[in-house]
C-alpha cells in the first residue's frame, strides 16, 4: 500500500495515470532497508486524490496540484521494473526531463531574440534606430552568442541520448543550468530593449518573463545541479583520493534522486580532453578550451587536497567549479558544431564562426575568473555578512547618523 503525498505535480489535476516513486522496505544484509521502487498509480484507485490547482506566477497553462495517497493498494502488475530498482528509472526520467526543458528554453531564446532584433531595428530614437546604439548592440550580440551555445549544447547532448549506451546525466544537468540561465538573461534583455511596452500585458515580454522564471527552479534547482556537477566530477579524481571519493557518495545521496548515479566523468570526458584535428579557423577557440579544461582538472584536484571530505560543504568552490564545467562543455559543443560545418564547406559558416569565437572568448574569460577565485576571493566576508543578516533578521542599517 502507498501512503503519503507529492507536491507540485504537473498535470496533477487532469492526468489519469501517475508514475510514483516510493520507498519500499527490503531485506538487505540481514536488515531492513528502504529502497526506491516505481509504480503506476491510476486516478481510479481507492484512496487517491488531488488538490486544487496552484496559483502560480507563470506557466498558467500547466495544471499543478498536490497528490494524496491514503492506503492505496497497488496491484503487483503496476510496478515498473523490479522492486527497489526505481532509482535508475527516476534518473532516466530526470535526464530526459532536464534535456527537454533545455530544448524548450532554446526555443524561447530564439523567439525572444527575433522579437528583440525586430524592435531594435524599427524603434527610432535620436534620429536613428535604437539597434544602432552600441549598448543595444552589445545586448543583441550576447543574446545571440548565448543562444547559439545553448542550441549547440542541446544538440550535442541529444546525440548522446540517442546512443542509448551512455550516461549523460552530467551533460543534461549542464544543459539545464546553462540554457535556463541563458533564457532568463535573454528575456530580461529583450524586455529592456522593448522599454515601456515590454512591461505591458499587451505585448508578449511580460508573459515570457513570468514563464521563463520557473526553469531555474524545477527539474532540480540550478543550485543543486551545480553542486551535483561539482561533486560528481570530484569522485575518484586519482587513486590517492579514492577514500575522499567514497566519502562524497553520502552527501550526494542527500540530494534526493541524484544519489549514487554520479560518475567521475567531468575529468574523463571534459577536463582530460585535448582537442586535436580541429579546423585551423577554430585554433584560438581550441586553445581557450584546452586551457580551461586543464585549469578545471588542476583546480578540482587542488580543492580536494585542500578541503578533503570538507569539500561537501564548500559550496562557494562547488559553484565555481560547476560553472567552469558548464562553460567548458559549452565551448566544446560550439567548437564541434562549427568544426563540422567548416569541414563540410557549409554556406554561411562564417556567421557561425563569428558567433562561436565570440562565445568561446567570453566563456574562457568567465572560466579563468572562476578558477582564479578558487584561491583569491571574498568567501569569508560573504559568509560573515550572510550570518550577520540572519542574526539581525534582515537589513537593519539607517541613513540617519
Amino acid at each position: 500500500t502507498l501512503n503519503g503525498g507529492k507536491i507540485w505535480i504537473t498535470n496533477g489535476g487532469i492526468a489519469d495515470v501517475f508514475t510514483v516513486f516510493a520507498k519500499t522496505p527490503m531485506a538487505a544484509g540481514g536488515a531492513q532497508q528502504d529502497k526506491i521502487s516505481a509504480f503506476l498509480v491510476e486516478r481510479s484507485f481507492k484512496g487517491f486524490s488531488s488538490g486544487k490547482p496552484e496559483e502560480k506566477l507563470g506557466i498558467h497553462g500547466s495544471n499543478t496540484t498536490a497528490l494524496n495517497f491514503d492506503n492505496i493498494a497497488v496491484p503487483v502488475e503496476n510496478m515498473l521494473g523490479q522492486m527497489g530498482k526505481g532509482f535508475k528509472i527516476a534518473m532516466e526520467i530526470l535526464n530526459t526531463g532536464r534535456l527537454g526543458l533545455a530544448s524548450g528554453c532554446v526555443g524561447g531564446c530564439k523567439a525572444l531574440l527575433t522579437k528583440a532584433a525586430e524592435h531594435a531595428k524599427n524603434r527610432k530614437q535620436f534620429g536613428k534606430a535604437i539597434g544602432q546604439f552600441e549598448m543595444i548592440q552589445e545586448k543583441i550580440a550576447r543574446m545571440a552568442a548565448d543562444t547559439y551555445a545553448a542550441d549547440s549544447m542541446v544538440y550535442l547532448t541529444t546525440a548522446l541520448a540517442d546512443r542509448k549506451d551512455i550516461d549523460y546525466s552530467l551533460e543534461s544537468a549542464a544543459c539545464k543550468v546553462f540554457v535556463s540561465d541563458a533564457l532568463w538573461r535573454v528575456v530580461n534583455e529583450a524586455m529592456q530593449i522593448a522599454g515601456g511596452i515590454g512591461y505591458s500585458r499587451e505585448y508578449p515580454y511580460e508573459q515570457a518573463m513570468r514563464d521563463a522564471r520557473i526553469n531555474l527552479i524545477f527539474e532540480g534547482t540550478n543550485e543543486i545541479l551545480r553542486a551535483f556537477l561539482a561533486l560528481a566530477g570530484m569522485e575518484g579524481p586519482g587513486e590517492y583520493l579514492k577514500k575522499i571519493g567514497k566519502a562524497l557518495r553520502d552527501p550526494i545521496k542527500g540530494f534526493g534522486l541524484l544519489t549514487g548515479y554520479a560518475a567521475s566523468k567531468v575529468k574523463d570526458t571534459v577536463a582530460h580532453d585535448h582537442l586535436t584535428g580541429v579546423h585551423p579557423k577554430l585554433h584560438d577557440a581550441v586553445e581557450r578550451f584546452n586551457e580551461s579544461a586543464k585549469g578545471l582538472h588542476q583546480a578540482t584536484e587542488q580543492a580536494l587536497i585542500k578541503h578533503g571530505k570538507g569539500i561537501i560543504l564548500k559550496q562557494f568552490d562547488q559553484r565555481r567549479l560547476a560553472d567552469v564545467v558548464i562553460d567548458t562543455y559549452a565551448m566544446v559543443a560550439v567548437i564541434a558544431r562549427v568544426d563540422t560545418l567548416l569541414k563540410k564547406n557549409h554556406a554561411g559558416v562564417e556567421q557561425d564562426l563569428l558567433l562561436a569565437n565570440t562565445f568561446v572568448e567570453d566563456a574562457w574569460r568567465r572560466a579563468r575568473r572562476n578558477l582564479r577565485q578558487m584561491d583569491k576571493n571574498l568567501d569569508g566576508e560573504r559568509k560573515k555578512i550572510a550570518e550577520m543578516i540572519y542574526d539581525l533578521n534582515g537589513y537593519r542599517w539607517s541613513t540617519n547618523v
